[in-house]
């Protein structure tokens, strides 16, 4: 992706060299006046943009870093929640611009779980209906977190949504059906199934393919139509992935 901007980038500047040229040579240096001041002020407002966005990787980054350092099971689990998403993102069509901001919403997922005590977050065992109540706000402390960040402005509605149900049963707003973005249906699928071939304390990983068979028959339950036919394409292209240690 460096190298198709680093392409673009040149060819650009080549062409405007190229414009500056045949306008000194017909009008003179007032021709490179009127060409190099807009040009320096274009330069000069895509550094502050270019600036702006690599302080939001850096946040989203340290965010990360703090979750994975609280809770141990988080470790590898947002990457390759990213990756699986990245593959469904595909086979709906998604732009690259769009993916990406996909991607950051599966590396931030479960950010809200920096707030919840690390004894019940990384408890060896089931939880109570207590704990598991007090764990099931993570979705939406995860947005409070994210709601001011105008460059995250539709990813923090991703985060909040990504463990509704299809049919209504889900949390932590039990919205139902295409009330929930395309973008955290793909989160929830990517989430559940890194989850499912991943071993927690009370149970030992499920296979891939066991994985594949639960979220499958879930369609129309945890899981719509639309989705489950991204996941189907995105399983059979890109099978070998599909496990837990990327």
């Amino acid at each position: 992706m460096d190298f198709k901007w680093g392409t673009i980038n040149f060819l650009f500047l080549a062409f405007i060299g190229i414009l500056m040229a045949s306008a000194f040579i017909k009008y003179g240096y007032i021709a490179l006046v009127v060409f190099f001041i807009p040009l320096l002020m274009v330069r000069y407002m895509f550094k502050l943009y270019m600036d702006l966005k690599q302080s939001y990787y850096d946040t989203i980054n340290a965010l990360t870093k703090a979750l994975e350092a609280k809770d141990k099971y988080t470790l590898g689990h947002s990457k390759s929640v990213e990756k699986l998403a990245v593959y469904l993102c595909r086979e709906a069509g998604f732009s690259e611009a769009h993916t990406e901001m996909v991607r950051i919403a599966a590396l931030l997922h479960d950010v809200g779980k920096i707030g919840i005590v690390e004894n019940i977050l990384n408890k060896p065992g089931k939880l109570s209906k207590e704990e598991y109540d007090y764990i099931k706000q993570h979705p939406v402390s995860g947005y409070e977190i994210l709601k001011d960040v105008p460059f995250l402005k539709n990813v923090r509605y991703w985060v909040r949504y990504h463990h509704e149900w299809y049919n209504g049963n889900g949390y932590p707003d039990g919205i139902s059906g295409r009330q929930i973005p395309l973008e955290a249906e793909i989160l929830s699928v990517a989430d559940v199934f890194d989850a499912l071939v991943s071993d927690r304390p009370y149970r030992n990983a499920y296979t891939r393919e066991e994985a594949y068979k639960i979220i499958v028959d879930s369609e129309g339950t945890q899981f719509s139509p639309r989705v489950i036919r991204l996941f189907k394409r995105a399983y059979e292209k890109n099978k070998e992935d599909f496990k837990h240690d990327f």
